[in-house]
């Protein structure tokens, strides 16, 4: 009898061992609280070389142009990151968290990638000094205007969503303003030639 309670009990402890390891980390994408307390300066700083808004800093969606501002050039340390987002902090200690997926189907890896660089473009013979004096000043606003390049754009405004626009050299680009304004802006010769609201 006691050798059968003792073999229950070891089966007993096995499955809620392997039951809770199964399911770990389940919730741990939606429960934005845990979530950001995660969010650790890892290695090398990185610099922002889009400009990135942000109504909620642990729930950034890269398409939207609302909210505060994280201005290119901005120094971040990339903490965690999965399939579909990424956490970094900026020098003062604030938490973020961009969500790279849902409009752009990119793990967060990939969005590093294209959104931070270990070379400042602010810095002294950087990239943003390359634009024109106009281009330049809609980068820090973080508008676009007529006459811009398409890699000014991209500084100023972001990469356009991949689930609407299929390249980023296209001559039409479908941009969001928040989730209910959009914006279509045409380029002729790699300079934007119209901007519809």
């Amino acid at each position: 009898m006691k050798f059968a309670l003792n073999r229950f009990l070891l089966l007993l402890f096995a499955f809620f061992l392997s039951f809770n390891s199964a399911f770990a980390g389940f919730f741990d994408e939606e429960d934005e609280e845990e979530a950001t307390e995660k969010a650790k300066p890892e290695g090398k700083p990185l610099y922002s070389m889009v400009n990135l808004w942000y109504e909620k800093p642990t729930k950034i969606l890269p398409l939207f142009h609302k909210g505060t501002i994280i201005p290119v050039g901005t120094k971040v340390y990339i903490g965690d990151t999965s399939k579909k987002a990424f956490y970094f902090k900026t020098e003062d200690g604030s938490e973020y968290r961009i969500y790279s997926w849902k409009y752009y189907k990119m793990p967060g890896e990939e969005m590093i990638k294209l959104f931070f660089d270990e070379k400042n473009p602010k810095a002294k013979g950087g990239v943003y000094h390359k634009f024109s004096k106009m281009e330049r000043k809609q980068i820090d606003l973080g508008q676009l205007k007529v006459g811009m390049s398409r890699k000014a754009a991209v500084m100023a405004y972001g990469f356009p969503p991949t689930h609407a626009n299929p390249s980023v050299k296209a001559d039409t680009w479908n941009l969001w303003k928040n989730r209910w304004d959009k914006l279509i802006v045409t380029f002729n010769n790699g300079k934007i030639s119209e901007i519809r609201d």
